[in-house]
């Protein structure tokens, strides 16, 4: 069953699937992209604490750090 977190507004839903064949950070990745391209996530708008997204997802925080930090990255 895939895992749901929709944070602080019912248009940042992420949910992640340990079932899927593709990794969990890159679905992680790919979700926080398609939320700011979509518009989903406002400019200026914080994304939830890696804590507080991993204890939702069930994730690892250095996964969470890890996939924040690629996505800083790329800019």
């Amino acid at each position: 069953m895939p895992l749901q977190w929709s944070g602080l507004s019912p248009e940042l839903l992420m949910v992640i699937d340990r079932d899927s064949g593709e990794p969990l950070r890159s679905q992680l990745e790919h979700q926080v992209r398609d939320a700011i391209r979509s518009g989903r996530l406002q400019v200026g708008e914080r994304l939830p604490s890696s804590r507080e997204l991993a204890r939702s997802l069930g994730l690892s925080r250095g996964l969470v750090q890890d996939c924040y930090a690629q996505l800083q990255a790329e800019g």
